[in-house]
């Protein structure tokens, strides 16, 4: 089955960067998973982010979701929709599965499009600290389990461009 993404989540992805919407459509095409843009999971207005971090739910008001340099966000929040209720946690290894199948797509759109990505299951490259992860750098799905082990704030819905 091919997914798409439904209008809510378009609309979501509005102000989104061409590219990564690109990756985020070509991601949702060959996904196993259906998928969404949740509610601010898109381009966010700095009173937005201030308030996401108020609230504890981000970690910096310097998101790349907020408009950037270039006019866009740099930044989408994508989670797993299946049997028309939205997983927003990966609590079970089934709902992981869901999670996992999202990875596995954004990495192929990432590649199909030659866009480096950072997923938030890995802020940083696990054998050189403090270096931004490259979605493109995980080999195979198994990897995707071992790359979240010791990661300190998991955001597994966020995917940004570095």
């Amino acid at each position: 089955m091919t997914f798409r993404f439904g209008q809510k989540s378009i609309e979501r992805m509005a102000g989104i960067h061409p590219k990564l919407l690109a990756v985020a459509n070509d991601a949702i095409s060959a996904s196993l998973s259906d998928m969404t843009v949740p509610d601010m999971g898109g381009m966010r207005t700095l009173e937005q982010q201030k308030s996401l971090v108020a609230k504890g739910v981000s970690k910096t008001i310097n998101s790349m979701h907020v408009k950037q340099k270039d006019g866009y966000g740099h930044a989408i929040d994508l989670i797993p929709y299946v049997n028309g209720k939205v997983i927003v946690n990966a609590l079970t290894k089934q709902d992981r599965e869901h999670w996992y199948d999202i990875v596995w797509a954004m990495k192929y759109g990432a590649e199909k499009n030659g866009l480096s990505l950072r997923w938030g299951g890995r802020w940083f490259d696990p054998k050189i600290n403090n270096v931004k992860y490259d979605i493109r750098n995980i080999k195979s799905r198994s990897d995707i389990e071992k790359l979240i082990i010791g990661n300190s704030f998991m955001d597994w819905a966020h995917y940004e461009i570095i």
